[in-house]
């Protein structure tokens, strides 16, 4: 996938950057992602509260989330 400006909330993703997602994998606490947020694709890094991996409570309160797919590998042009 390629990263655009308007759907990263990691400040290591940059727009223009490819990214290598797996979809077999399971979300593990820190792990970067591609998540379908109340209907949208955004990449973040998600973290175990309670049992359950989700988005930083501190920066999102979405209501609907959903673990897309785990990034792997992260290309940037230079």
């Amino acid at each position: 996938m390629q990263v655009d400006g308007t759907h990263r909330v990691d400040s290591e993703v940059q727009p223009g950057d490819l990214m290598v997602v797996d979809r077999s994998l399971e979300a593990k606490d820190g792990s970067l992602v591609v998540a379908a947020i109340d209907g949208e694709l955004a990449v973040l890094r998600v973290q175990r509260v309670n049992h359950q991996i989700g988005p930083d409570p501190d920066r999102w309160n979405p209501s609907t989330f959903e673990v897309w797919g785990v990034v792997t590998t992260l290309i940037r042009s230079v």
